[in-house]
């Protein structure tokens, strides 16, 4: 055997071990992206029911009354209403970076843009947004911008947990 069949032998075996890392490579690429996907969705999903229970845990009806009354209200239930939009529309923004990092899908993105954007439609939550949009991302409040002039968004007051009449 000469040198350049030997030499050719090894080409073809270095081109198979490429072939093979890479594969490999590939393969450990595809199983992180779907666990940060996977990480990305809880991550969410527990900011969101930390919002759920630091609201149950407040004074529920100051935000209510805030959907509809924000800024004429008593100081504290101004003021708990707006750190419980501030607390909403950080979480969103949240969502937002992973969705923009590709690591939140947008069918799990999307409901949660629906929520803020509808509370943020609310008589009060327009007063609010229109005081605090500055100090948010533009990308995201951007987001949140076109989901709210698209319309067909639900009203949070229709919803039982914010009817303050009943018991």
């Amino acid at each position: 055997m000469n040198w350049e069949a030997i030499g050719a032998i090894g080409e073809v075996l270095g081109a198979v071990a490429v072939f093979i890392s890479l594969s490999y490579l590939a393969l450990q690429i595809k199983s992180n992206t779907a666990s940060m996907e996977v990480t990305s969705r809880q991550s969410v999903a527990n900011e969101y029911r930390d919002w759920i229970r630091a609201f149950h845990s407040a004074e529920p009806e100051h935000f209510t009354r805030g959907m509809s009354d924000y800024p004429n209200m008593p100081f504290r239930a101004h003021t708990e209403f707006a750190v419980s939009c501030h607390d909403l529309v950080l979480f969103y923004q949240s969502a937002q970076a992973m969705r923009e990092a590709g690591t939140l899908p947008d069918a799990n993105h999307e409901p949660y843009r629906v929520w803020v954007a509808a509370v943020l439609c609310t008589p009060g939550g327009r007063n609010f947004w229109a005081e605090w949009k500055p100090s948010y991302n533009v990308g995201m409040t951007s987001a949140l911008e076109e989901r709210m002039e698209a319309g067909g968004l639900p009203n949070p007051l229709d919803y039982p947990m914010f009817q303050l009449d009943k018991e």
